[in-house]
């Protein structure tokens, strides 16, 4: 008796399933509908790139030598003429001194010409002193004067080598790099540091070459940063490489954007978004991706016919981040089915759960 009255359970469970699925099938799969619409539709390009500073160099000494005192640290701001470091000065500093000493004997030398000079043209007028002596000391007069202009010379070329061993900060800026270190013997152009300007801040992007056709200078983007979530601000394209360069397997062109007082407070080297709009249309019909079936090596969309599916082949242009632009196929106005998930074939029958659908047009 229990046997008989397991397989009685087991019959009515498999009947009642059996007679939940055909009323389902007789009924028909749920689907959510959408209207075609008539609205904007832009197309971007979407890049990642970092703040840079438009206006950076690399510092290193204007001479050979050894580095003896370091000022500043990487991450520091300096002003215009700040020493950053200087070299070993004593050899140097040794010439400069004996370029000094040597001025000074000129000096003395021409003094002394001048006074022999000054009493020879009061005597030789006299008769009492020779003419052809005080040609000869107006002679020397000018050898000791030529004697100083050199010496003179000197001493300021050696002075300039003194000033040569400091190296100096040539603008406003920030240290961005400091590899400098004392005991370093440098050689030019070796760098030392790095200064960047803060105040020619940029954002730099690579674009692919094939890509590069669609951005023009004065175009606007939209930036954005992860470390300001749900902040996007607009800048604009400054300027594009006029060559393209070897990445790896890429081609690339670089693109400078402007970084305006708009901007949150970015770092130099920060990563940012750029979304870059290539193309846009300001009124056309568009359907969601959603909306869209690819079958058969064609794009279709899906509307209702008295309660069952059908399809119709449509032609897709541009698309932006949620919706496609629909050339042919389809009106403004007409509903057609949002799949999410659900197999669609010819015929299907199927329930709206957003409303009454609209009849299907051609």
């Amino acid at each position: 008796m229990r046997k008989v009255i397991v397989i009685g359970i087991i019959l009515a469970s498999v009947l009642g399933a059996f007679t939940v699925w055909k009323f389902s099938a007789a009924e028909g799969a749920l689907v959510k509908t959408v209207v075609v619409e008539q609205g904007p539709v832009s197309v971007f390009l979407t890049v990642t790139g970092k703040v840079i500073s438009g206006h950076e160099v690399k510092l290193t000494s204007r001479v050979t030598g050894q580095v003896t005192e370091v000022y500043v640290k990487e991450g520091q701001s300096v002003a215009t003429g700040k020493i950053l470091a200087r070299l070993d000065g004593r050899e140097a500093a040794a010439q400069a001194g004996r370029a000094e000493a040597a001025l000074k004997l000129a000096q003395a030398e021409v003094a002394q010409v001048v006074r022999s000079v000054e009493r020879l043209r009061l005597l030789t007028p006299a008769g009492i002193e020779p003419r052809q002596k005080l040609e000869d000391a107006e002679a020397q007069l000018g050898s000791a004067q030529a004697k100083e202009g050199v010496a003179a010379a000197d001493l300021r070329l050696a002075q300039v080598q003194l000033t040569k061993l400091n190296v100096v900060a040539p603008f406003d800026g920030l240290v961005t790099t400091n590899p400098a270190r004392v005991g370093q013997w440098i050689v030019p152009p070796e760098t030392l540091f790095t200064l960047a300007d803060l105040g020619s801040r940029e954002i730099e992007v690579k674009v692919d070459a094939d890509d590069s056709a669609s951005v023009v200078a004065g175009q606007e983007v939209m930036v954005s940063s992860d470390a300001f979530p749900g902040r996007q601000w607009p800048e604009r394209v400054i300027r594009l490489a006029p060559a393209v360069e070897k990445e790896e397997a890429a081609n690339i062109v670089n693109v400078r954007i402007s970084l305006s007082r708009a901007a949150p407070s970015l770092r130099l080297g920060q990563q940012v978004d750029v979304k870059i709009r290539t193309a846009a249309k300001a009124s056309t019909l568009k359907v969601p991706f959603g909306a869209l079936i690819n079958k058969d090596d064609k794009t279709w969309v899906a509307v209702i016919e008295q309660g069952r599916a059908k399809l119709l082949p449509v032609i897709t242009g541009m698309e932006d981040l949620t919706h496609a632009e629909i050339l042919q196929g389809l009106a403004q106005g007409q509903r057609v089915i949002l799949p999410e998930g659900v197999t669609l074939n010819e015929g299907d029958r199927v329930r709206v759960v957003d409303g009454k659908p609209l009849p299907a047009r051609h």
